[in-house]
This record gives structure tokens, C-alpha cells and sequence, in this order.
């Protein structure tokens, strides 16, 4: 079961990496677009 889930992950660790840099660079443009009294 353990090898089965194993060879079918769905995505690789660079595609899972490039997918997280990705989100925390959109993620970083909403932030920058709000105004500091959002956070308070």
C-alpha cells in the first residue's frame, strides 16, 4: 500500500516546489496591495 501510494504522488518535488514559489509570490503581491491598517 505505502509503495503504491509512493510511485503515484502527484505531482514531482520540483513541480511541488515550483508550485509553492509561485503561490508565495502571489501571495506577496496581494499583501502588497493592502494597506497596513487591514492587518490591525
Amino acid at each position: 500500500m505505502a509503495e503504491t501510494q509512493q510511485t503515484t504522488l502527484p505531482v514531482t518535488v520540483a513541480e511541488l516546489g515550483e508550485r509553492i514559489r509561485q503561490s508565495r509570490a502571489a501571495f506577496d503581491a496581494a499583501v502588497a496591495r493592502l494597506t497596513p491598517e487591514q492587518f490591525l
